[in-house]
């Protein structure tokens, strides 16, 4: 059962992103990546829905108002305006709520990405909005919202599909148009075949998970943005999802794991770094004690993990 708040959380998403579609504009970060008025527009829509609904909780966040025009965020007050979901946002106020982190004494905490694959998002292919509930460092609930998925599978001309889950329940999808049609999902534990993997090549060492893909007998790699994978992977479309930094020292950060994470587990997936740990959340932005992700369908596993140590 999905509570009508996080379904309210939903509709306020959907609206934002079918009312500005896109009209948008991109900043470049420090790091070099993008974020778009989107990213942020959604990052308040759920900061707000946090600070109203478990202001006892703390929560971390991919966006911020750091090193943002001011030009910037008025334009984000303006979007939110425009889909009549904010009226009396201001720009000052858009600075505040986006500065919000909570109680950051929480004994739960939120990992959010407003829109993860902002890259994607840019070329209106695959991208999501992630949230994740964890409480002592364990998953109680994840959120992925997939406008531009193909709903209930990938040959379905029907876009948009919603990932649920909470402790003590069932994962499920659902449309992204239609609450009422839903299905409970579960890893294909039978071969498909399907290795998942970025499409952004500097976001993993391609040259080595083809290697890994052919000595674990896949015969196709099928690249999306995001956190869509995880998706993919948990309602049966893939065995496995692999993800090798190109730098050693990398850390891969929280908010781009937390939501699937727990959907997958729930779904009767399996998820570790490449060296076969389980991912360590801390209440920290990156998984410090951890390298690269290998998810699957909880069968082929281990035998990955035996052809990345063969190829590493």
């Amino acid at each position: 059962m999905i509570s009508p708040t996080i379904l309210k959380l939903i509709t306020s998403v959907r609206s934002f992103l079918d009312r500005t579609g896109r009209n948008f504009e991109v900043f470049t970060k420090p790091d070099g990546s993008p974020v778009t008025t989107s990213d942020l527009g959604v990052q308040i829509l759920i900061n707000r829905f946090l600070i109203e609904n478990y202001p006892d909780d703390k929560w971390i966040s991919e966006e911020s108002d750091s090193g943002l025009p001011e030009s910037f965020l008025q334009k984000v007050t303006d979007l939110l305006r425009e889909s009549d979901l904010e009226e009396n946002l201001t720009g000052f106020n858009v600075g505040q709520i986006l500065q919000n982190r909570g109680n950051v004494a929480g004994k739960s905490w939120w990992m959010v990405d407003p829109i993860d694959g902002t890259r994607g998002f840019l070329r209106n292919e695959q991208f999501s909005v992630c949230l994740a509930r964890f409480t002592n460092g364990k998953p109680v609930l994840g959120l992925l919202i997939c406008p531009n998925l193909p709903f209930p599978d990938l040959d379905s001309t029907e876009t948009g599909a919603v990932f649920y889950w909470e402790k003590g329940s069932e994962p499920v999808q659902f449309s992204y148009r239609d609450f009422e049609t839903k299905n409970q999902i579960s890893v294909n534990k039978n071969p498909t075949g399907i290795l998942l993997t970025s499409v952004e090549r500097d976001h993993s060492r391609m040259e080595k998970v083809e290697k890994i893909s052919q000595g674990a007998g896949f015969g196709k790699i099928l690249s999306f943005d995001s956190q869509v994978k995880y998706g993919l992977l948990a309602r049966g479309e893939a065995e496995a999802l692999l993800r090798i930094p190109g730098s050693d020292s990398y850390k891969e950060k929280v908010w781009d794991h937390a939501a699937g994470l727990g959907i997958l587990e729930a779904a009767g997936g399996q998820v570790s770094d490449v060296n076969g740990l389980p991912f360590i959340f801390s209440g920290e932005e990156t998984l410090s004690e951890n390298f690269g992700l290998l998810a699957s369908n909880g069968i082929c596993h281990f035998s990955i993990l035996q052809q990345i140590k063969e190829i590493r």
